[in-house]
């Protein structure tokens, strides 16, 4: 891998993964008990779709930095990853990203949620679109 691509993966971990990372690491307590509670409602017949939806993000969303974590150090490091997943995950990222995104104005957000949402949001597209670029290049075998 060149130098330059290790550089570019090592500032999208710094600048683009690691501040959801904290702040999902600093909210998690919060979010636990909020999809908790929605589910014990949901189990009771009583459905919000603004709780839904939030803890649907929140649950969503770990799984979006969960694969840009894994589909960073993986290129970092040089290790193949099993690309049907992880492009699963990183859309899931994206397609929540998009939809914060869209959300965020309505909520009279600050400029860091924009940035905290607006940033994995490239890392994770450019991340996604690296391993469909890699995974075309691979020689397919056939199978027996």
């Amino acid at each position: 891998m060149r130098l330059r691509t290790r550089i570019l993966l090592v500032l999208e971990l710094l600048f683009g993964v690691l501040p959801l990372s904290f702040f999902y690491i600093y909210y998690s307590p919060v979010a636990i008990f909020w999809t908790r509670k929605v589910l014990e409602l949901a189990a009771g017949g009583i459905g919000n779709l603004y709780t839904s939806g939030v803890a649907v993000a929140f649950v969503l969303g770990g799984v979006g930095l969960v694969s840009l974590w894994v589909a960073i150090l993986g290129r970092l490091f040089g290790r193949t990853l099993p690309t049907r997943v992880l492009l699963t995950g990183l859309s899931l990222a994206i397609a929540l990203g998009i939809a914060v995104l869209i959300f965020l104005p309505f909520s009279e957000a600050f400029w860091l949620d924009y940035y905290l949402c607006g940033a994995p949001l490239l890392v994770a597209v450019h991340q996604a679109l690296a391993y469909a670029r890699s995974s075309r290049q691979r020689p397919q075998h056939a199978t027996p």
